[in-house]
């Protein structure tokens, strides 16, 4: 089954690369160049829409980082897979954040000059209903001047080994965005990756599951600190 799911998975990706090269060459003729260039919007406008104008300014402007930056946190619900030898599970996590990729918050702390505190949005402000607005008022009331998003999952896989310590492969990704609360622009998204292979601890996992908890731990905290430098390179920019 893992193995359909592969393919399946490179022939998918295999017709998405053919078809993106393929409009790239028809952006390239002849033809498409002569046609008139596009000016204005073709989109019907509801009251939850940007205007023409307020697209026009969003892209004709830019977003200026102050010398004191409150950023608020909130990580939305983890999803991933477990592969084992004998089993396959899906799971779904809160929105929790580990006592050690806390820390790696608090040292963003150290390094920018500008970022003078972290918070983590509680479960209790989050709002019943996801979206980028709503989300944008929740950080609005904890007074942050920015909203850092992220969304992760993962893919863990054990391998039995007779004569060896088994193994763990995890790979975790996540998705990021970053919301200036006072415009709602996002000036910033990202996807990262964290991931990393281990061998089983007698002291440390009780059992394969545990194991595999672990090693989806550790690919976490790897691209937490990724996470970590892009935020530090992004506000201590001075470009912005």
């Amino acid at each position: 089954m893992k193995l359909l799911c592969l393919i399946l998975i490179y022939f998918l990706m295999g017709c998405a690369a053919q078809q993106m090269s393929s409009n790239l060459e028809h952006l390239n003729t002849k033809a498409y160049q002569n046609k008139n260039e596009l000016t204005g919007s073709y989109f019907k406008k509801s009251e939850n829409n940007f205007s023409d104008k307020q697209i026009q300014k969003l892209l004709m402007s830019r977003v200026k980082i102050s010398n004191s930056v409150k950023l608020a946190i909130i990580k939305l619900d983890h999803s991933g897979i477990n592969y084992g030898n004998y089993y396959q599970s899906f799971y779904n996590d809160g929105m929790t954040v580990n006592s050690s990729n806390k820390k790696i918050f608090s040292d963003i702390i150290n390094k920018s000059g500008r970022i003078k505190s972290i918070s983590l949005v509680p479960t209790f402000l989050v709002p019943n209903e996801f979206s980028v607005a709503n989300l944008r008022d929740t950080a609005a009331l904890m007074q942050a001047n920015y909203l850092v998003i992220i969304k992760t999952n993962s893919l863990t896989d054990f391998k039995y080994n007779l004569f060896s310590k088994n193994e763990a492969t995890a790979t975790a990704n996540m998705e990021v965005g970053v919301v200036d609360v006072m415009s709602g622009a996002i000036p910033f998204t990202s996807l990262i990756t964290g991931k990393v292979n281990i061998k089983k601890n007698s002291d440390e996992d009780f059992n394969s599951r545990e194991f595999q908890q672990r090693a989806r731990n550790s690919a976490e905290e790897k691209a937490y600190k990724a996470l970590s430098d892009n935020l530090i390179q992004l506000f201590n920019s001075r470009a912005l």
